[in-house]
Formats: structure tokens, C-alpha cells, sequence
């Protein structure tokens, strides 16, 4: 005992309740419990629901800190699991119960909250105008892992991309036009975020107009918190003739 704190280790056990928890207690609080019954042991908590059940506030930033000080070699944290492929050794969870990240007995890595997604045009954009910088259409989510994607209602049905949180997002843009122009000076397609735009642009002088072609391109961008990310295709000039066919997509991921 010291400051007026009163710790003790003790247990229950007697011959009408044999087996009973072994509980460490300070102040006349139960810190800790170890549950002879199953081996488990209760952080935080009297009744462990698992092998190892830690409870509480947080003091700090983190509920547990577990700390290697070996500068030579060795782990802070090993997770052994006997489980076989297609079994998670290792998951944490939100506070809805659902994983944010999973760990496999073969080591395979699953982020399942981390935002992702792909879209792609409900219906071909014919025609698109010249001269001037058109927002693609991305109308149909393909997946959409976090719910950032959605239409833009004020610019025509346009998809956007809403970065959930601050970092790096490897965005692609893909768009397959159907009768390409060779008149114009050039085609842009870009892909533009709050931060900056980043652009693919080639010259259509082909000598004749194309059928089919793709032009695709993909960016590792920064994004803050809050940020927008669509695609536009430019025509510099030549005949508004080109159409935007539904196998194009926009799609993208938290990288980093």
C-alpha cells in the first residue's frame, strides 16, 4: 500500500464456490481478472468474453502500447494462429462491429473499410461538345467501398470522388471513344482534384478519322480531407463527332 492505495490479490475460493476468479484489485477496484474456468483474462473488465479481453477509456492515444526495446532483433507483437487458409488470425474492429482491418492465417491483408471504388457512364455520352473541357458522366458505381463516390447533381449527373481523410489516392481514368477526329489540335483527358489536375494528352493527326481508341492514365495524387476528384475529356477543336462509350471507368483507392 502507498498514497493511501490499497492493492491486494485475492480469491473467492472456499469449499461452497471452488475455482473462483483470481482478481487483482487496487483502491477496491478489480484491475484485473483471471478466470479459472477458462484460463481467460479481463483487463478492465470481470467477465472476459475471449483469451485476452482489454476494456476501458483511453489513457492517451492508445488503449494498449506494446513496446520492443531488443535493438538487436525480435518481435512487439506476434499473433500465431494455427488456423488455415481462409481463417482470420487478427481483427479490429470499429465501434458498429464491423472490420477495419483483417489478418489471414495465410497472411493475406484485408482492409475492408479502406475507401475504394470504380464507376463507369450508364449510358454513352454522343458527341461530346469542342473547345472546352466536358465532365464525364460516371453514373453506374461498380463497387464503391466506404461510400465516397457519388453524382455531382450540379454538374450533370458527373462523378466525384470525396476523399474521406487526408493522403495519397491512386486515381485512374479510362475512357474508350468511339470516332476519334483527326482534325483536332489535340484530346486532354484529365483528371482534376481540389489540390491540382493531372492531365494525358495526345495529338489525333492519324491522317484519318478512328473508329476506336483508348486513352488512359493513372496518378498517385495528395489529397486533403473533404477533396474532389472527376475527369473531363477536352476536344481542342476539329468536328463534334466523338462519343464516350460505357466501357470507360474512373476508379481509385486509398493508397497511403
Amino acid at each position: 500500500s502507498g498514497s493511501g492505495v490499497v492493492s491486494k490479490i485475492w480469491s473467492q475460493s472456499n469449499s461452497t464456490n471452488p475455482g473462483a476468479d483470481l482478481k487483482f484489485d487496487t483502491d477496491g477496484t478489480t484491475r484485473m481478472v483471471i478466470a479459472t474456468s477458462s484460463g481467460s483474462v479481463g483487463i478492465g473488465t470481470e467477465a472476459p468474453a475471449k483469451k485476452l479481453h482489454v476494456t476501458g477509456s483511453v489513457d492517451g492515444n492508445y488503449i494498449a502500447h506494446i513496446e520492443n526495446t531488443d535493438s538487436d532483433a525480435g518481435y512487439g507483437l506476434q499473433i500465431k494462429s494455427s488456423d488455415g487458409v481462409g481463417n482470420k488470425s487478427f481483427q479490429v474492429q470499429n465501434t458498429s462491429g464491423n472490420d477495419t482491418l483483417q489478418l489471414y492465417g495465410d497472411g493475406s491483408l484485408r482492409l475492408p473499410q479502406n475507401p475504394a471504388f470504380q464507376a463507369r457512364p450508364s449510358s454513352e455520352q454522343s458527341d461530346i461538345a469542342t473547345g472546352s473541357a466536358v465532365r464525364v458522366p460516371f453514373g453506374t458505381e461498380i463497387f464503391d467501398q466506404g461510400q465516397n463516390f457519388a453524382t455531382d447533381s450540379g454538374n450533370s449527373n458527373a462523378g466525384t470522388f470525396t476523399a474521406p481523410i487526408t493522403g495519397r489516392y491512386m486515381l485512374t481514368a479510362n475512357l474508350y471513344l468511339n470516332t476519334v477526329d483527326s482534325a483536332p489540335a489535340y484530346y486532354a483527358l484529365n483528371i482534376t482534384t481540389s489540390n491540382r489536375g493531372y492531365e494525358s494528352i495526345f495529338d489525333p493527326d492519324f491522317g484519318q478519322d478512328s473508329a476506336y481508341w483508348t486513352v488512359t492514365f493513372s496518378a498517385l495524387v495528395d489529397m486533403d480531407a473533404s477533396d474532389t476528384a472527376y475527369v473531363t475529356l477536352t476536344q481542342e477543336a476539329g468536328t463534334q463527332q466523338t462519343d464516350i462509350a460505357t466501357a470507360s471507368y474512373f476508379s481509385g483507392f486509398l493508397a497511403c
